[in-house]
């Protein structure tokens, strides 16, 4: 491998260009010829001469030297035909580019049909949702009213503290004389504790024989509205050591029950005046004299006004 004739160090294959007429050595660098150009140099796709034979074949061009112009017209013959192979070759990879491209544009037709066909199907998939989600809704509301049905003759009592070994229909008879209703056999069909985990005072369930005896009892809390358990029996209101309110309601389904809770929510953050619960029926009313608004889901909220 011959040194560079310019700096007179040996260059790598990378770094080397050959004078195309003397084929002496050059670095690339020395030349001012960039990295990215050496190959097509050293390929034949680009030619260089160095000063010397640069001069000669002008030179010689001057003199209209014969050599010179069978020199130069043969190279210029061998960098024609490495275009003209070039040339070819990026036909080849064109046309076959362009197959690609067809069927790439063919796949997308395809692929573009099915695209089309799934947002049919996902359409027709969420209108059977929709219609799912309403009849199920719908048989929700419905279970919900037979339920609560079931359950309109019930009031829960909350407050009344809870003796050991309770009798609770006696605690129900007690808490019936203290509000001023004589509760028998003939009124109460069962009443029953709702225990929760570490409650001390849990709710009362009374269970009446007819809705008119449970509309009684709820009047007679309403006209005695400071009702607490200092009114009790000695018997209960000794078991607590501060006197506490006892709240009288009806007794509501989970579903309305927490319907309720969100109703009441809605109610505060919307200035809504009235909210309220009768035989089991939610019920709100913006203002005084406005139009009372049935509430069976959360989707009633928006028809008061």
């Amino acid at each position: 491998m011959s040194n560079c004739v310019i700096c007179g160090e040996r260059p790598s294959a990378k770094q080397k260009i050959n004078c195309k007429c003397c084929s002496k050595a050059f670095h690339a660098n020395c030349i001012n010829v960039k990295d990215g150009h050496i190959p097509s140099y050293n390929s034949g796709e680009y030619i260089w001469l160095c000063d010397n034979c640069n001069s000669k074949v002008i030179s010689n061009k001057n003199q209209q030297s014969p050599v010179a112009d069978s020199v130069t017209m043969s190279e210029i013959r061998d960098t024609l035909r490495a275009l003209l192979d070039k040339q070819n070759h990026f036909i080849e990879k064109l046309e076959k580019h362009s197959t690609e491209i067809e069927q790439l544009k063919s796949k997308d037709i395809e692929h573009g049909a099915g695209i089309r066909e799934n947002r049919e199907n996902i359409e027709k998939l969420e209108l059977q949702m929709k219609s799912v989600l309403e009849e199920n809704n719908s048989l929700r509301q419905k279970c919900n009213k037979i339920q609560q049905s079931s359950m309109n003759n019930c009031l829960v009592v909350t407050g009344v503290p809870l003796p050991k070994n309770e009798n609770v229909f006696l605690t129900t008879q007690l808490k019936g004389s203290a509000l001023g209703m004589r509760l028998t056999d003939s009124h109460v069909v069962n009443s029953y504790r709702f225990l929760g985990a570490g409650r001390k005072n849990s709710n009362l369930i009374i269970c009446f024989t007819k809705q008119s005896y449970r509309d009684e009892f709820l009047k007679c809390r309403k006209i005695k509205r400071d009702f607490s358990t200092k009114d009790l029996d000695k018997s209960l209101s000794n078991l607590v050591s501060e006197p506490n309110v006892i709240y009288v309601n009806e007794y509501l389904t989970a579903y309305n029950k927490n319907l309720f809770l969100k109703a009441k929510e809605y109610k505060n953050d919307n200035n809504i005046k009235y909210l309220w619960i009768k035989n089991g029926s939610i019920y709100m009313r913006k203002l005084e004299g406005t139009r009372a608004v049935l509430i069976t889901s959360e989707n009633d909220f928006q028809n008061i006004q």
